[in-house]
């Protein structure tokens, strides 16, 4: 495990899975800097936190964007490890600069690990997607950077579909009309992660010996359920009628683009993803089962019921 003497610092710390890196790494007793655009935000996530006693004295929060990484150069020194969760996927493969320069001016700053969220598609067909393009360069960029150097070390999740986005874009759909979609046919098994389980195996590797992750890939797949069962899980913990329907490629790329996302980010996802089996092997590195799609909607149910509000 980790030493007294780590200090981990956090890209995305407010974020659905960088929540828990930090609520994780502070209940161990590990001291943590949260680099975000809401100091605010930070603090009242962390430092109130309960159960995490002593919290606010082990967390440091530097404001600050990925436009001007100043900030971030100014304060990395004296971190061990970082963690980085960044969206890369702008439409652009530039964004990939975002993460690189993160990586690159950690390291020179002594850095010995950069845990970093990715993107399965990054493990699909060269160029099949821009998400996975971008993600892909980033990958490759990076891993250049460790080349010849000991005791360092890069390790990448690549996440499959968030189990997150029944709320982050399905919740209104579901309580108002109470439907949820997805292109594939409702019969079609879909693959899901918990945000919750990217978030607790990141803290558990920036916990651990860096010689044990070295430069590993995870790939993470929690569960997997077709669209009729997903709402009929949904249907039991809203407790209310919840029916599947298959959604037209041209509605999903107009609800996508209302939310403001890239064209090149929603042309990608208007295409149905291939179903991929839950990554058994991912209780070696969790110490127990991946978090099943019901277990991660009945433990946020609550926020279903905002979208009445």
């Amino acid at each position: 495990m980790s030493s007294p003497a780590e200090k981990v610092y956090v890209i995305g710390g407010t974020g659905n899975s960088g929540r828990r890196v930090v609520a994780d790494l502070l209940s161990s007793g590990v001291s943590v800097t949260v680099y975000t655009r809401n100091g605010d935000k930070a603090r009242s996530l962390f430092g109130t936190t309960p159960g995490l006693q002593g919290s606010a004295a082990q967390l440091q929060v530097v404001e600050g964007d990925y436009e001007n990484l100043t900030p971030f150069e100014k304060t990395i020194g004296g971190h061990t490890r970082l963690f980085a969760c960044v969206t890369l996927d702008t439409g652009g493969v530039g964004a990939s600069d975002i993460m690189v320069n993160l990586a690159k001016l950690a390291y020179q700053a002594g850095v010995k690990q950069v845990v970093a969220v990715s993107s399965i598609s990054v493990s699909w067909q060269w160029r099949t997607t821009s998400i996975g393009h971008v993600h892909r360069v980033a990958e490759e960029r990076i891993i250049a950077l460790t080349e010849g150097q000991r005791g360092i070390g890069y390790v990448v999740l690549r996440p499959y579909r968030f189990m997150s986005n029944f709320l982050n874009f399905g919740k209104a759909a579901i309580m108002n009309a109470g439907v949820v979609t997805e292109l594939a046919d409702k019969d079609e098994p879909q693959s899901y992660i918990s945000p919750d389980d990217i978030g607790a195996l990141a803290a558990i590797i920036l916990r651990e010996p860096i010689e044990k992750h070295k430069n590993a890939v995870y790939e993470m797949v929690g569960d997997t359920k077709t669209g009729d069962e997903a709402a009929a899980i949904l249907s039991k913990v809203l407790n209310k009628p919840v029916r599947y329907v298959q959604q037209s490629v041209e509605e999903r790329y107009k609800t996508l683009t209302s939310y403001g996302m890239h064209h090149l980010v929603a042309y990608d996802l208007c295409s149905p993803m291939p179903s991929i089996p839950v990554t058994n092997r991912l209780s070696i590195l969790l110490g127990r089962q991946p978090e099943t799609l019901e277990h991660y909607l009945e433990r946020n149910k609550q926020e279903f019921a905002e979208a009445n509000r």
